[in-house]
């Protein structure tokens, strides 16, 4: 095993839903963006903006713009694609629950816009002004309508917990409708790009799909862990989604948006009997260009050996497989065959021992926390794992990463819960080499790591995959 100590990457990232194609043909040249305004009641020195590049592999990008004495502040932005930014001004305690103050901006080269609003009352105060403005102040006030806090409560649990599939079906449908006649109506008195038109039509539509695709295991969570009972034809809406012909330039939002979608119909297909694994389900379902700008995006949320592999000197196109080795590079060490760190693990005892202590054996990891209900949900099929291979020669290793100050919850939570094995806690600088090797970026995750401490799989199966992870165990035996 070796050694590293490199700089924690760990990405928590949110869902938004929104499309374009953007032709890059109509800019060769550099060109900018430019973003100026004054805010009232902020007492803070800087605000955060982030924005969605609709790039060839598009990555959502962050930056800090300082605020002067008066509430004045400037931003230019250098890019040859559209954007679309969300200024964060902080979060504020209002009627007990807090909210987070966006305000939400799209450009397209050579824009230049401003705005004035008093941060106490946005809704009320905001305006806009300068070249293709009305762009702006649209996302805004379709915001301001459609995600009021009553409105989120409402669609986040009182409909997913009181409605029955069907009519919760219906409900999604009716405010993507709602959306579309809202955004048509506004059509008739502004001018609004084409560009972001075909955004927000195609957001409406996706965020119906997302919701209805969550609906089952959001309604459990909602009612005691009773699962609903669902119509067979419940999921024939996944056929109906209209996809577009070309992947490449479509921006983050819309990519995260198909990623979401293309995963849960592989789920689904598995369900039904399909046994591949997910690379072979992905060439039945794209091909040509599509196919492999899919795959480079994917590449980030699941680096996989089988997938970058079709990025070397045979990928038939060499200016995206250039992208990918750039992009990528850095987490080649995660590949089948390298070594896994050698970090250091400590017990509920206090005991601390390096994870090559562990060579002799396979070794199955699970990265997990207490505040983690996903990674909870996971125990029980662990247990049951740990049963069935218990006369094998595999270890079973649960890592808690959960903070310094919240390690007593770890050792209570084990405590309370007798659970047995080997249960372990890693620091904070351990936990920053483990999450860089091994790109983790959300839990639960799972690492499979053969007997002389080499990786096997980077991003394991979950035990609740029950047939995909003894698929794995049972082969890793048979090659040993």
């Amino acid at each position: 095993m070796k050694k590293i100590i490199p700089p924690l990457l760990l990405f928590i990232v949110s869902l938004s839903l929104c499309y374009c194609t953007y032709n890059t043909t109509e800019s060769k040249n550099e060109h900018t963006v430019k973003i100026t305004g004054q805010v009232q009641n902020y007492t803070k020195d800087f605000f955060t903006v982030s924005y969605d590049l609709f790039s060839l592999l598009p990555q959502t990008k962050e930056k800090k713009v300082k605020v002067e004495d008066d509430g004045s502040f400037s931003l230019t932005i250098n890019t040859k694609y559209p954007i679309v930014c969300r200024l964060l001004f902080g979060r504020v305690m209002l009627d007990s629950p807090g909210r987070y103050r966006y305000i939400h901006v799209y450009l397209e080269p050579g824009d230049s816009i401003n705005f004035t609003a008093d941060l106490k009352k946005i809704k009320e105060s905001l305006t806009f002004s300068g070249i293709n403005s009305d762009n702006s102040a649209y996302l805004n006030q379709q915001n301001f309508k459609f995600n009021s806090y009553d409105k989120r409560g409402k669609n986040n649990y009182s409909y997913i917990a009181n409605q029955k599939p069907n009519e919760y079906k219906k409900t999604v449908d009716n405010i993507s409708k709602q959306k579309l006649k809202f955004l048509n109506e506004y059509l008739d008195s502004h001018d609004l790009s084409s560009k972001l038109v075909n955004i927000c039509r195609n957001s409406y539509k996706n965020l119906a799909v997302v919701r209805k695709v969550n609906y089952p295991g959001s309604h459990k969570s909602y009612n005691d862990d009773i699962a609903v009972d669902l119509p067979s034809n419940y999921y024939d809406f996944m056929d109906e989604v209209s996809i577009t012909s070309k992947l490449a330039y479509t921006g983050e939002a819309y990519m995260r948006f198909f990623n979401f979608y293309l995963k849960n119909k592989y789920r689904l297909a598995v369900e039904n009997g399909y046994d591949e694994e997910y690379p072979a389900y992905i060439k039945t379902q794209l091909d040509g260009k599509n196919r492999y700008v899919y795959m480079a995006y994917y590449l980030k949320r699941d680096f996989r050996a089988d997938i970058y592999q079709k990025f070397d000197e045979n990928c038939p196109y060499p200016e995206l497989a250039t992208i990918v080795k750039k992009k990528y590079k850095h987490l080649e060490d995660m590949l089948p065959g390298n070594p896994a760190p050698d970090v250091m693990l400590t017990d509920i005892e206090g005991n601390t021992k390096p994870l090559s202590s562990f060579e002799g054996a396979y070794v199955y990891i699970d990265f997990w926390a207490t505040w983690c209900k996903p990674c909870i949900r996971e125990i029980p099929y662990l247990d049951k794992l740990k049963e069935e291979y218990k006369n094998q020669n595999i270890v079973f290793l649960s890592v808690s990463v959960d903070k310094e100050d919240d390690k007593h919850k770890w050792i209570d939570f084990i405590e309370e819960r007798n659970m047995d094995g080997h249960q372990l806690w890693v620091d904070a600088k351990n936990h920053k080499i483990i999450s860089e090797t091994f790109n983790i970026y959300m839990i639960p995750r799972f690492v499979m790591l053969d007997n002389k401490g080499k990786i096997i799989d980077a991003k394991a199966p979950r035990p609740s995959y029950e047939k995909e992870v003894r698929k794995l165990f049972d082969s890793t035996l048979k090659g040993s």
